[in-house]
């Protein structure tokens, strides 16, 4: 039989149970007949741990210096005894109600973060002490989270087409609180400050129009409905390029006679933009009229720099095309007047082309409408081009009808030997201005043909 060595104290086994324990102490004397005596009863009530009825604000986002909601718990004690509670709020770097720091004076049921600047997530957390029992009860954890909302371009840069394709600009929003409203604006310059707001445009994306040649800033500004303050975008370029600079030029020669050579001018005046896109250039001064090639003649068409195109696509304006060739060699088989079209496609996926008229008949004429007799050899002097001529002469008179100069061949000569005015007038230079040229020939063909243009001078 064991014994229970006798002893003054006892720590009862750990209580499973809700419920009132008792407990008591009986006493004898080893060697005296005296009968044990028993102690009082002492009573050890069990009651539950208290219960969070509420706990407090699982997440919320603010923006940078933003105000926090409170966070608040509601308390239960189960076993309805005991309603005094301690509060102790933590705050923590991991998502855990362990381990947190406690807040220096934060004892109270509710609690407001303080205003932080710092980017990133806090936890926070209570601990509750029920003051009769000692029970203590930890809440779920609460999360803050401090963002900075940013607004991105998705694409910030694109080259454009006059009258192209839709270019489609998009930003991107991250964070932020609240109901976003955006807005965008265009600059001259390339900030996001200044800009000239855009009616209507406030959407995500943005579609500017294509019509206006040179470089075109966008940017778009995000207003939220609480919390967070207005935020811009970075700078998108839409960059629509000149299309004088990138339209093909291209020379027309006749390959019998070589000195008939229609070149284009190197200017960049006079860009004119159809509705799909194409563009078209005149030039100012055009140093030849609307030349003329024989039937059948065979004529050169060069392409005079391919720069940055990909492809190319003559139109001889008789229904006959030729793709991808710098350079070629045509004939026409029908006398009549035709516009050649090259297209071109650049690099930059714009489509560009030029134009030019010719006239082909039984006889070939060219002449120039204007000259430069500066002394730089290029274009000093003025003269006809003619082919298949067995006479011809042209006259060059001033405004007051005084002829200032002519010259003659008849067959038998060389049909390109003219030497041409130099602007001269009796051994001084003559003035600037309109004159007018008559060219009279008689064909191979026996064709008289007379012509009266106006010519320039200039100095």
């Amino acid at each position: 039989m064991s014994t229970v060595t006798p002893t003054t104290t006892y720590t009862t086994p750990v209580l499973t149970q809700v419920g009132d324990y008792e407990f008591y102490v009986s006493v004898s004397y080893d060697g005296l007949e005296f009968e044990s005596v028993d102690s009082s009863i002492y009573t050890v009530t069990v009651v539950d741990v208290p219960e969070i009825t509420t706990q407090p604000l699982p997440i919320q986002e603010i923006c940078e210096n933003g105000i926090p909601q409170s966070l608040s718990v509601g308390v239960n004690s189960v076993s309805g005894t005991g309603t005094a509670f301690s509060y102790q709020w933590y705050s923590n770097t991991t998502n855990s109600n362990t381990g947190g720091t406690p807040i220096s004076g934060a004892n109270a049921f509710t609690y407001t973060p303080a205003t932080s600047t710092v980017l990133g997530t806090t936890y926070y957390y209570v601990e509750v002490s029920q003051s009769e029992s000692g029970c203590v009860v930890v809440s779920n954890t609460s999360s803050v989270i401090v963002n900075d909302p940013t607004l991105t371009l998705i694409s910030d840069t694109f080259l454009a087409c006059i009258n192209g394709d839709q270019v489609i600009l998009e930003v991107e929003l991250q964070n932020g609180v609240g109901v976003p409203s955006f807005q965008w604006y265009s600059n001259t310059t390339n900030s996001s400050v200044g800009g000239i707001l855009i009616t209507g445009a406030t959407n995500v994306t943005y579609s500017p129009p294509l019509d206006t040649v040179g470089e075109i800033f966008y940017y778009a500004e995000v207003v939220f409905s609480v919390g967070c303050s207005p935020t811009t975008s970075n700078v998108a370029s839409v960059l629509i390029p000149e299309p004088s600079l990138f339209t093909p030029k291209f020379s027309i020669q006749s390959i019998e006679n070589q000195e008939l050579l229609v070149a284009e001018v190197n200017d960049d005046n006079d860009a004119d933009t159809n509705d799909d896109g194409l563009v078209d250039i005149n030039d100012d001064i055009d140093f030849f009229g609307e030349p003329e090639f024989s039937i059948q003649d065979p004529i050169e068409f060069n392409l005079l720099d391919s720069g940055d195109f990909l492809t190319f696509v003559w139109d001889f304006g008789d229904g006959s095309q030729v793709q991808d060739s710098v350079s070629v060699n045509y004939r026409y088989t029908e006398t009549g007047t035709y516009k050649i079209v090259l297209t071109a496609l650049h690099n930059s996926g714009c489509t560009f082309t030029r134009e030019k008229w010719i006239k082909v008949s039984k006889e070939q004429l060219a002449y120039p409408n204007a000259f430069t007799p500066n002394g730089d050899y290029k274009n000093d002097t003025i003269k006809p081009f003619q082919k298949s001529f067995k006479q011809f002469q042209y006259l060059i008179y001033n405004s007051w009808g005084q002829l200032v100069y002519s010259e003659k061949l008849e067959q038998g000569v060389n049909e390109n030997g003219f030497l041409g005015w130099d602007g001269t007038l009796n051994g001084k230079p003559a003035q600037s201005g309109k004159y007018v040229m008559i060219m009279r020939g008689v064909t191979m063909y026996g064709k008289e043909i007379v012509r009266n243009v106006t010519i320039t001078l200039i100095r």
